[in-house]
């Protein structure tokens, strides 16, 4: 033994799982919930209106890789810590003159 007394408690953080099936069970039950919000996700970018026509061409004759790629690229060009007031042309205020 590793000079710990036999019925010490276990290190580490306690199981979750009663056993690896349960786990093995849980992790592919969330690994098919990821998969059908993922189908949802894409089949609502394909609906959806975009003002880049790259993008909305992408996301009417892509196909899902394509799609999730320009979706990455798309959100990481507006990603939300760059703070920017929309302009009177894209229905921001009008200037002050």
């Amino acid at each position: 033994m590793n000079g710990e007394a036999p019925n010490a408690p276990k290190r580490g953080r306690p199981a979750v799982w009663a056993d690896k099936d349960e786990r093995q069970r849980q992790h592919r039950a969330r690994q098919t919930e990821k998969l059908r919000l993922l189908d949802e996700l894409l089949h609502a970018a394909s609906n959806a209106r975009w003002a880049d026509p790259e993008l909305h061409r992408i996301t009417q004759e892509g196909d899902d890789a394509e799609l999730m790629r320009a979706l990455t690229a798309h959100y990481r060009q507006h990603h939300w810590c760059r703070i920017r007031v929309a302009g009177p042309d894209e229905g921001g205020p009008m200037p002050n003159t």
